[in-house]
C-alpha cells in the first residue's frame, strides 16, 4: 500500500481501461518487475486485477485509491507514518520491558508526532477526528453501494 499511494499507482491509468505492467511501470517512473510484484500482492487484496496475463484492471479498491485524495492520503499518512510507528512497537517492549516513559514507548503516540505536525494535520484534514477510515470509506461518492463491507467495523468498532 505505502508504494501504490506514493507512486501514485492507481491513477497511472484510466479507470474504464487496461494497463500492462509495462505502461504502468513507464506511467509511474518504476521498474517493471517491481511495479509486477506490487501489484500481483495487491491483487491478493483484491486491488487491482490480472484478467489476462500482463494486463491490470481496476478493482472497486483500486479504484477508489484512484477517485478519492482523501483515501489516498490516509494510506499515505497510514503506511508512511503510523505503520513505521507501530512496527517499532515490539522493539520498544523489548528493550523497555513493562516502561511507561514516553521515549521509551511508542505507546504514546503523541511523542511519535511532534516533529510531525504536518502529518497530524492531514490526519485531522482526513478523518476530522471523529470519522475512522472506514466511515470515509462508506461515505465517499467514489465507492459503489454494491461494495462489500464484511471486514469494516461496526460503528463500535466491532468487525
Amino acid at each position: 500500500m505505502q508504494a501504490i499511494s506514493r507512486f501514485k499507482i492507481a491513477s497511472s491509468f484510466p479507470l474504464h481501461s487496461e494497463a500492462t505492467f509495462a505502461q504502468i511501470s513507464e506511467a509511474c517512473g518504476l521498474k517493471e518487475p517491481d511495479v509486477r510484484r506490487l501489484l500481483r500482492h495487491a491483487m491478493t487484496k483484491h486491488i487491482f486485477c490480472e484478467p489476462r496475463k500482463g494486463v491490470v484492471v481496476h478493482t472497486a479498491a483500486s479504484r477508489l485509491l484512484a477517485e478519492d485524495p482523501q483515501i489516498l492520503d490516509w494510506v499515505g499518512a497510514s503506511s508512511d507514518e503510523l505503520w513505521q510507528a507501530a512496527a517499532q512497537t515490539v522493539n520498544a517492549m523489548v528493550k523497555y520491558p513493562g516502561s511507561q516513559e514516553p521515549n521509551q514507548t511508542v505507546r504514546h503516540i503523541d511523542t511519535f508526532f511532534k516533529a510531525r505536525t504536518g502529518v497530524v494535520l492531514l490526519l485531522i484534514e482526513i478523518c476530522g477526528c471523529r470519522d475512522s477510515p472506514w466511515r470515509i470509506i462508506q461515505t465517499s461518492p467514489s465507492t459503489s453501494s454494491s461494495r462489500s463491507t464484511r471486514n469494516a467495523p461496526n460503528a463500535s468498532g466491532v468487525r
